[in-house]
């Protein structure tokens, strides 16, 4: 039997973790579901998905070079997504 992951950064952790795609229906604001896991050789976050920390915000910034474009924005914007760290960049 086999079972589709899909890839996932938490904005609030700075985790990245598989998932089992039956699962996602149960996924939380500040998970973002990815294409496929950030490169290890990205000069700004060097593969950990952020470039830095909001501390007003209290979550991580993700990565403009990699994670930004890895965004797995048609299942976000099928399920509606609000994440408050992502409201600007869906919208472009």
């Amino acid at each position: 039997m086999q079972t589709e992951k899909i890839t996932i950064f938490n904005v609030y952790t700075g985790e990245i973790y598989n998932l089992l795609k039956s699962e996602m229906k149960n996924i939380l604001e500040g998970e973002i579901p990815l294409l496929k896991r950030p490169k290890s050789n990205c000069n700004t976050c060097f593969g950990r998905g952020f470039a830095g920390y909001d501390s007003d915000k209290r979550a991580y910034c993700t990565c403009n070079r990699c994670v930004d474009k890895q965004l797995d924005t048609k299942y976000l914007k099928e399920i509606k997504y609000t994440c408050l760290v992502l409201r600007k960049k869906l919208s472009k």
